[in-house]
């Protein structure tokens, strides 16, 4: 009788003197992976999940992750800006090469992954640099997918670890947007502080403004560019990350009159050198976002006894004013530059005191017209007839058609 061959990398199973099982299973010319067992079935078992790993198609040069990280890396650097690489580069040093660099690229499995995670938070690592930690080893293996490094990227059979939101810090009453604008009077940074509450913009936005982007006989701004720094520190405008981030602003009545002013203050005063940046530094050079103002927003708001809000908050704190003012979602994704509107309600969309005023007082307006037409169920309970209202919230939209 003729004998069949195996396929390919199907593997072998054989009992050993000791009276043990073992399997045997290669692929792709590397080294033969051995299995053991007390029986055949359980070597049988082993050699098929073997078999069954995403990442079984092993890179022929066998690369270890550290290595594939290394060149990885370097790809990052030729086509992202500076700051995602610099971001991408420490969390590869800090954090994963540590757990992860001798393992074989085609041998990282979902295990080593949640080791890795489990390892970072046991050292106090934060949720969102866990986060960032697992998303950025996610590119970095899809890459390694696209050119044929591994047959699957495993990050995908990994849960992506959570983040507990914190609720940012932002000004949520008419009282305390008030005492920040009066707070700020005064500082050299004034109308920086007031046009990022008016507009929402973002700071590296407003750093690369440029008086030639600025229409005030229109009442508007041209969001063009965004401030970033070069891996030799200079600081140059370059095009925002996405196409909705490039807007055009428009500008309230009091924002215009406060630029206008700003302006004149500038080509006035023999002190101010000139400069095509709005919010330039003393030389008239841009500005950087790690300046005096970083430390002078907290002393400003400590004095005045008012929340801790963060540059950015002034950012979160207009969208939820626009929202409290009945702004339509639409308009406000515009504004902030969002790419979806799911972003602009998730983020920046913060309930305040007066929000809640107005969902009750919608429900009670609700409730008092639906009082006469509210039905009512009687039943025979004890032998006494009670009267029950329709509590169930399935009969709720009932209510509301009609």
């Amino acid at each position: 009788m003729k004998r069949t061959r195996r396929n390919k990398g199907t593997g072998t199973i054989r009992q050993r003197k000791d009276g043990r099982w073992e399997a045997r299973f290669c692929s792709d010319g590397q080294d033969p992976i051995f299995l053991y067992g007390r029986t055949r079935q359980d070597v049988q078992n082993k050699l098929f999940a073997e078999q069954r790993e995403p990442s079984r198609v092993r890179d022929p040069e066998g690369l270890t992750v550290g290595k594939w990280l290394d060149r990885w890396i370097e790809i990052v650097k030729d086509t992202r800006r500076y700051k995602t690489y610099d971001l991408y580069k420490a969390a590869v040093e800090n954090h994963i090469k540590p757990h992860l660099e001798n393992i074989k690229l085609g041998r990282l499995s979902k295990a080593h992954i949640y080791d890795m995670l489990d390892a970072l938070k046991k050292d106090g690592v934060g949720d969102q640099t866990v986060q960032k930690v697992y998303k950025i080893l996610h590119r970095a293996l899809q890459v390694a997918l696209q050119r044929d490094k591994v047959s699957r990227n495993v990050m995908a059979l990994v849960e992506t670890p959570t983040v507990t939101k914190k609720e940012r810090t932002i000004f949520r009453t008419e009282d305390e947007v008030r005492r920040f604008r009066k707070a700020v009077r005064g500082s050299v940074y004034e109308p920086l502080y007031l046009v990022a509450l008016d507009t929402g913009c973002r700071q590296g936005e407003l750093l690369a403004l440029k008086w030639e982007n600025v229409d005030l006989a229109r009442g508007r701004i041209h969001i063009k560019a965004t401030l970033t720094e070069t891996e030799t520190g200079e600081l140059v405008a370059t095009p925002p990350k996405t196409a909705s981030s490039r807007r055009t602003v428009k500008l309230a009545k009091n924002t215009i009159v406060l630029l206008r002013e700003y302006r004149k203050l500038r080509m006035d005063d023999p002190k101010h050198v000139p400069s095509v940046w709005v919010f330039p530094n003393w030389d008239g050079s841009p500005m950087r976002k790690d300046s005096y103002l970083r430390r002078e927003l907290p002393r400003l708001l400590k004095e005045a006894n008012l929340p801790q809000v963060t540059f950015h908050g002034l950012r979160h704190t207009h969208a939820t004013m626009l929202a409290a003012l009945g702004a339509p979602v639409p308009a406000t994704q515009e504004r902030l530059g969002h790419s979806t509107s799911r972003m602009t309600l998730e983020v920046y969309t913060h309930a305040t005191a007066a929000m809640q005023d107005q969902a009750v007082s919608a429900l009670d307006a609700f409730y008092a017209k639906a009082e006469d037409d509210r039905p009512c169920i009687s039943g025979q309970i004890s032998g006494q007839t009670q009267v029950r209202e329709h509590t169930d919230a399935n009969e709720i939209p009932q209510l509301l058609t009609g």
